[in-house]
């Protein structure tokens, strides 16, 4: 193990590391959790109503720019093209309240969102685009120790952008990138997913009780194993 990759293992994403980044925990605290991806994650109901509850309440907040005088006083500037980027037209396919809607799902689900910035030849920005956070990969320069962003586009491509050209929104993390919230949430979210996946067989079998087992005395450990095992096999099948 190289020592970058030492310190890795020890301090996690708190760890200064160069190299790729990683934003999923080292180990899972919860033993049985399994992964749960963030589009699974959202056919919960807590966790759709959640994320449409806080991305829509964002979307709606207006995103001025304003003009700060020498006395301290500001006033908003409605004329200047990066107000209308984020205001009125963030880019061709999307009004202001779609795009910040999807950056903010972004966040919420995977820890991080990414746009791309389209600028014209003075470099002035004319477009903000979302960028799918699941084909972006982090990396800090082993030399420069500068962030680099590797994008796997469409055309099974690998982009190097410019980070003048990214705008990357973090969550809770190292200040590098942000934490993937559904995978640090993977034991509640199993949780929740075995809790809805009970609730649904019980009431597909019209919340009826498919037998009772009661034994005659006190079962060893081995006895009251296999007696769950024969349960289990003669539900599945009926």
């Amino acid at each position: 193990m190289s020592l970058g990759g030492f310190f890795r293992s020890i301090f996690g994403i708190g760890g200064d590391h160069r190299g790729w980044q990683n934003n999923e925990p080292l180990g899972s605290v919860i033993e049985g959790s399994t992964q749960v991806s963030p589009d699974l994650s959202m056919q919960l109901s807590a966790v759709y109503a959640c994320v449409n509850l806080i991305s829509s309440t964002i979307a709606s907040l207006p995103c001025d720019v304003f003009i700060i005088s020498e006395d301290g006083s500001r006033k908003p500037d409605k004329a200047c093209s990066l107000a209308m980027l984020l205001g009125n037209s963030p880019n061709y396919n999307m009004s202001p309240f779609e795009f910040w809607q999807a950056m903010t799902r972004s966040l919420l689900l995977r820890g991080n969102a990414y746009a791309l910035i389209g600028r014209k030849r003075d470099g002035s920005a004319y477009s903000i685009t979302p960028l799918s956070a699941d084909q972006m990969n982090v990396k800090r320069n082993e030399e420069t120790g500068f962030v680099e962003y590797h994008y796997y586009n469409d055309k099974n491509e690998i982009q190097v952008l410019d980070p003048a050209n990214v705008f990357h929104w973090k969550h809770l993390g190292d200040g590098y990138i942000g934490l993937s919230t559904v995978e640090y949430m993977r034991g509640t979210l199993t949780e929740a997913a075995s809790a809805q996946g009970n609730a649904v067989d019980m009431f597909a079998g019209g919340g009826q009780v498919t037998g009772i087992i009661k034994p005659v005395g006190i079962l060893t450990p081995q006895q009251k194993a296999d007696t769950v095992r024969g349960f289990s096999q003669l539900r599945s099948k009926g």
